[in-house]
């Protein structure tokens, strides 16, 4: 029987994973993670390590269903890549090292080779993600997870595949055993360790941004159609933000591979126009400037403009503004 890898983590699962420290929370107890910090690490740790709390069941997020759903053709894509047979890990069965270490574990999602032993992970990422990381080279926390791996197993390399299942494209970052490295994020794992067994908070150089106060009179919305309809919202409006920032990144890059040039904040030479056959007809002409009212220079010469007389006041309006309050994260 296939076990349900979407299925709610059971308090006993939960409880081996937060006594020691795994791959996917060694960024954050070293302080690279991109949506844990420290800190927040370290309270779930904490009742678990010195009191021998039993977690909570905690529900997959949207992104671990997406995961858990896409883990084996992200494999296959990987495999394919590598030009392997890639074995499944069972998650149930937690790698310890065999004589120190005594404070981490590691779950790989696979092993490549038994010989030197190999082990990857899957990572099924939004496509928005996938570009960025095209971009911009893989996340530190994965590499640290990986090192994290090594440390324990002993393994000499290890593969992070990153997958886009709407495209079924793959890309592969392989990280090899560097002992300084290991030595490093071992050390530091240790001493965040430390401060859980002693129950004193460590240090946090990534603290969590606090909402804002809101004054009183704020309305706390819990029916179910509203909460469904601003988590679609949220959903979106975060996927665009980051698509935005994507795309953006891209066009310096395509600008810079076509021979421009940034000189403070303007694109300068290269062709004013281009094509790239079957993908985009750009161009990139200088235009002039448009004509404005130059009011400080008025100003300056009539002083009595800045004066009450020539002050209107516009249209009240009612903005909607939002702050995000929710993690997301591949």
């Amino acid at each position: 029987m296939v076990a349900n890898r979407t299925a709610a983590k059971s308090p006993e699962w939960l409880r081996k994973h937060l006594s020691t420290i795994g791959g996917s929370n060694a960024g954050a107890a070293i302080g690279v993670g991109r949506f844990k910090t420290r800190r927040k690490l370290w309270e779930q740790m904490v009742p678990v390590v010195r009191d021998g709390v039993l977690p909570m069941p905690m529900e997959p997020t949207p992104d671990m269903r997406r995961g858990a759903r896409l883990e084996y053709a992200a494999r296959e894509a990987l495999g394919e890549r590598l030009g392997v047979d890639i074995a499944p890990w069972d998650q149930d069965r937690f790698v310890y090292h065999p004589v120190g270490y005594d404070w981490a574990h590691v779950l790989p999602d696979g092993v490549v080779r038994t010989d030197p032993l190999e082990l990857c992970d899957v990572k099924c990422v939004r496509p928005q993600t996938f570009a960025r990381i095209a971009a911009h080279g893989f996340f530190a926390d994965w590499r640290t997870q990986a090192l994290h791996g090594l440390a324990i197993t002993g393994a000499e390399r290890y593969y992070i595949g990153a997958y886009d299942g709407l495209e079924d494209g793959i890309q592969v970052e392989t990280v090899e055993r560097d002992e300084k490295e290991i030595w490093r994020i071992m050390e530091a794992e240790r001493l965040f360790f430390e401060h859980v067994k002693n129950g004193t908070p460590p240090p946090d150089d990534a603290p969590g941004e606090e909402p804002e106060p809101i004054e009183p009179g704020l309305l706390v919305c819990t029916d179910e159609r509203v909460v469904k309809v601003a988590k679609l919202y949220a959903l979106m409006r975060g996927m665009a933000e980051e698509s935005e920032e994507c795309a953006e990144d891209a066009k310096a890059q395509l600008l810079s591979a076509v021979g421009c040039s940034l000189r403070g904040d303007k694109w300068q030479g290269g062709p004013e126009a281009f094509e790239i056959p079957g993908v985009l007809r750009a161009t990139h002409r200088p235009a002039e400037g448009a004509r404005a009212f130059d009011k400080a220079a008025a100003i300056r010469k009539y002083p009595d403009l800045a004066g009450d007389a020539w002050m209107k006041r516009n249209a009240g309006s009612r903005p909607f503004r939002v702050k995000l309050l929710g993690q997301r994260g591949d």
